[in-house]
C-alpha cells in the first residue's frame, strides 16, 4: 500500500512539471498569414520572369517522351502558352488557388490539356481512349526557388520543375 501511495504522489509531481504555461509557437505567424505570403511569392516569380518560364513535362516518366511548355505569365490570371503542339502563342487563363497546399490550376482549355485529354489514344495502353497521355493540368506548388518553382501533378503525382526561360 505504501508503495501505490509513493506511486501516486511521483506521478502527482511529474503531471504537475509537464503542464507549463510557457506558449512557445513553432512559427511566429499564423497558417494563413503563411500562407497568402507563399501565394505571394509565387505569384511574384511567376510574373516577374521577364522572358518566362520553360517547363518540360514527362507526364509518366519512362512511357512518354517530354513535353515542352513556355509560359509567360502575366496579370489578371492570364497566361500566354506555346508547346510542342501549337505554333502560335495563345492566352489562356490561370489560377492559384488553395486545396492542397497552394495549386496552379490552368483553368481554360490549353495546349497543357491535351496532355491530360481522355479523347486521346494512350500509347502505352495498347492505343485505347480514356486515358490519354495521362498528364495533369493542376500541379501542387512545393517551393519557389532562385529560377525555380517545383512542383508535384495532383493526379499523378509525378515531380516537375519549371525553370527560367532565356531569351534564346
Amino acid at each position: 500500500m505504501k508503495k501505490l501511495i509513493y506511486l501516486c504522489m511521483i506521478a502527482g509531481m511529474l503531471l504537475a512539471t509537464a503542464c507549463s504555461d510557457d506558449d512557445e509557437y513553432v512559427f511566429s505567424e499564423l497558417p494563413s498569414e503563411r500562407i497568402e505570403a507563399f501565394r505571394t511569392e509565387c505569384e511574384t516569380a511567376l510574373r516577374g520572369a521577364a522572358d518566362g518560364w520553360k517547363f518540360v513535362y514527362y507526364p509518366q516518366k519512362g512511357s512518354y517522351g517530354g513535353f515542352t511548355f513556355l509560359f509567360r505569365f502575366k496579370e489578371k490570371n492570364r497566361v500566354e502558352m506555346t508547346s510542342d503542339f501549337e505554333t502560335e502563342v495563345g492566352d489562356y487563363s490561370y489560377n492559384l488557388n488553395l486545396s492542397e497546399g497552394l495549386v496552379l490550376t490552368f483553368d481554360s482549355y490549353s495546349p497543357i490539356h491535351r496532355l491530360a485529354n481522355p479523347g486521346y489514344a494512350s500509347p502505352v495502353r495498347d492505343g485505347n481512349k480514356g486515358f490519354g497521355l495521362e498528364g495533369d493540368f493542376e500541379f501542387i506548388v512545393k517551393d519557389v526557388g532562385d529560377g525555380v518553382i517545383e512542383l508535384i501533378g495532383k493526379k499523378t503525382r509525378v515531380e516537375l520543375n519549371m525553370e527560367k526561360a532565356t531569351a534564346a
